[in-house]
């Protein structure tokens, strides 16, 4: 079903979700630009390789996944979540907006909707869970009718996980781990909420650090990649569907 890349494919590949079309279509006409208006003894300047905001995004995302996800697991009875909140608003939702945004300019259009999607998912859970924007708080008195709005809203984040996953199946292996994972973990949340099964909330925390640690897995293996001589690769796999 699958094959994994040679450690030269992976460092010109591993990370990225979305092909590189545009940027090698561009890149191919300004070289021929430059060296057809080159005069006798000019040095083309060489341009810089793009900046890859999907890295920081993904580290971002799985750093994200993985505290809220122990949270969810409840251990040691914690029950507070101010820590989830400052989480939501500042590193989930700022750096995988930036990242969605250079993956925009950059022509990966897939990867770019990708962060610039859960950055909002983010920070619409965290103004959920932030007493003083008092979402929670117009529920204070139908328990059951928030359960049922919160059901809601995680299935339609389990819908749109499930096309990601689909668009993105035939990209890397870790990819479809991640979103296969995750669309699992907008399940059991939808399920926890809608039956207040406590059992269910601690399962999808458990299951929620699957996408977590996968996503940090190709972050740090995007970082590699970026190095001349990697002391080790980690390898992404490709779908052969």
């Amino acid at each position: 079903m699958s094959k994994t890349t040679s450690p030269s494919e992976i460092e010109h590949h591993s990370l990225k979700f979305d092909t590189d079309k545009v940027e090698d279509i561009e890149s191919q006409r300004c070289t021929h630009h430059h060296h057809h208006n080159k005069a006798p003894g000019e040095v083309v300047p060489t341009r810089p390789p793009p900046v890859d905001g999907s890295i920081i995004g993904i580290l971002s995302f799985g750093a994200a996944c993985i505290v809220i996800s122990f949270y969810n697991c409840r251990p040691g009875g914690l029950t507070n979540g101010d820590a989830v909140i400052a989480l939501c608003l500042t590193l989930a939702t700022i750096t995988q907006f930036t990242g969605g945004i250079f993956e925009m300019v950059r022509g990966s259009t897939y990867t770019g909707t990708v962060f610039l999607f859960y950055s909002m998912f983010w920070l619409s859970y965290g103004f959920i869970l932030l007493p003083g924007v008092g979402v929670g708080a117009s529920y204070a008195d139908q328990p059951d009718m928030l359960g049922t709005a919160l059901g809601i809203y995680f299935t339609m984040f389990t819908f749109l996980t499930f096309l990601f996953m689909i668009v993105g199946i035939r990209k890397t292996i870790t990819l479809f781990v991640v979103l296969s994972s995750l669309d699992l973990t907008f399940l059991l949340l939808a399920l926890t909420n809608f039956t207040g099964n406590l059992a269910l909330g601690r399962a999808a925390g458990i299951v929620g650090l699957v996408p977590g640690l996968a996503a940090v897995y190709m972050g740090i293996g995007g970082l590699l990649a970026l190095e001349p001589n990697p002391i080790i690769v980690f390898p992404q796999g490709r779908m052969r569907v």
